[in-house]
């Protein structure tokens, strides 16, 4: 077992999922609170981009469909469901992450 090449495949999953998960906040935040989508999530989600080209390490994997159905459920426009999905879950994960990765460059 490579632990190095598994590490490596789990930190691509973490960053395929923020950035899943970063992209529907910038719309959401864009359709019904935009008040929310503020320079630095918008430079975030670039940053994101920049790293993060497609799904690969998402697809076939065991977090897959339950990322797909958090996803799909965070798509209403109803405004609780912006601010619960997308303000406190994805900034507390973002936070962390973004702080591992300024850390760890």
């Amino acid at each position: 077992m490579n632990v190095s090449a598994d590490l490596d495949r789990s930190e691509a999953l973490l960053w395929s999922i923020l950035a899943r998960f970063e992209s529907l906040a910038v719309a959401q935040y864009t359709a019904s609170a935009p008040a929310l989508l503020t320079p630095e999530k918008l430079a975030a989600v670039e940053l994101l981009r920049t790293r993060i080209s497609d799904d690969a390490y998402l697809a076939g994997s065991g977090l897959e469909a339950p990322i797909d159905a958090f996803l799909q459920s965070a798509t209403s426009s109803r405004e609780e469901h912006v601010l619960v999905a997308q303000g406190l879950f994805l900034e507390a994960i973002g936070e962390a992450i973004y702080r591992n990765f300024r850390d760890n460059a």
